[in-house]
Formats: structure tokens, sequence, C-alpha cells
């Protein structure tokens, strides 16, 4: 099961059009966004402080499952909306609208990979230009896609034996270390690009200008 995540940061909603889900879930800004594009809400989070009283009454009528919550409290509303999508045993999180104005908002964001990964989920944050992503130790084929450029960077500890084959810079067994920035700006020059290593957990970023 996919379930997509829409909150409030301003971004291009064309881009969810091109990831279908089984479930929609929007955080305070971005659940409007969605009923506002004519599409099904599942669920909403937030404390709503970014609309206004119309738009909270449509949403409230338009979506089975609004949650508002004050607006002082220990978790952010993504937070929220995330830990209510584990709750559904999904295969896939996408998450949209959180690579806005506020880096402190994505950078909280960032952290939240480590909530998935004792969940077996794999979660992607994407707007109109990247796509990011951490995987586990293993090998992956990455086909190659709209995304030109390829960056790789250890999350939190360490990469080891970090190898690329069919792509422009290739590494053999390289050891990426935390704020390495060796691995920026590749390119797959092949049908697909594999990755693979041994130890640690890597943060892909697809993106393009």
């Amino acid at each position: 099961m996919i379930v997509n995540i829409i909150a409030g940061s301003p971004f291009n909603y064309d881009i969810v059009k091109a990831y279908p889900a089984d479930i929609t879930i929007g955080v305070d800004y971005g659940a409007y966004r969605v009923i506002e594009n004519h599409e099904q809400l599942d669920a909403a989070f937030g404390d709503f402080d970014s609309i206004t009283t119309y738009q909270l009454v449509k949403l409230l009528n338009s979506c089975p499952k609004v949650n508002k919550y004050k607006k002082e409290k220990d978790h952010t509303d993504t937070e929220i909306a995330l830990d209510y999508a584990l709750t559904l045993n999904p295969d896939v999180i996408q998450l949209f609208g959180v690579t806005g104005k506020r880096i402190d908002h994505f950078l909280s964001v960032l952290n939240l990979f480590q909530r998935v990964f004792s969940n077996d989920v794999q979660l992607f944050i994407i707007d109109e230009y990247n796509k990011i992503y951490v995987k586990k130790p293993g090998t992956y084929h990455v086909k190659k896609s709209s995304y030109q450029f390829y960056s790789f960077f250890a999350y939190f500890n360490d990469v080891k034996d970090l190898t690329l084959t069919h792509f422009k810079y290739e590494l053999i067994n390289y050891h990426l270390k935390d704020q390495d920035t060796r691995c920026i700006s590749n390119e797959i020059i092949d049908k697909e690009g594999i990755i693979s290593f041994k130890e640690g957990l890597l943060l892909i970023v697809e993106s393009h200008d």
C-alpha cells in the first residue's frame, strides 16, 4: 500500500499527480490543497492556523477524519501524520510539501527517516526538483529517469564499501564518511545504475535543475 502525505509548504501540486497512492493524508494547509485539487482526502492533521475559517469548514465537510491540535505541542504536524500513516502498515510513504521556505522544518523531516526503518517502510521526500530517500545495506538497481543528478550522503553513520557502477563517476568499496561531499552530482550513464554497500545508511538525492 502507498500513502501520500501532503504538507503545507509551497510546491507545484502537479507533481503529486505523478505519484498516485491508495491513501492520502493532509497536513495543515496541505490538507486544503488536496481538496482544492478535487482529490480524495482520507485524513487531515494540524493546528490549521494557516487556513481561513471558510477553508477549515470546507475541509471538515470534505474529509472523514480531521484531527485538529493546539499550536503548542511536542511534535510537528508532519510527524503526527507520519505516525498515523505507519499505523496503516504501508509499504511506501511519499511525502510532499516539506522542502519549502523553512529550513528548520525540512531538517526535522530528514530525521523522520529513522522512524520508518523498524517498520520496513520506504519513505520518499518529493518535490518538482528532488526525490530524497534512505537505503539500508544491500544492492540496488536504479533506473535512469528524469532526474539527472544523483548525490550520496552518509546518514548519521559512515557508509562502508560503497560501490557505484554504470555511473559517470564510479566508486569501488569507498568509505563514505559523515559530512563527506565527494559523492555529489553523479550521473547514470546506462539504462540503470547499480548501488551497493555493506554497512551504514545511505541518503540518496535524485535531482534536476
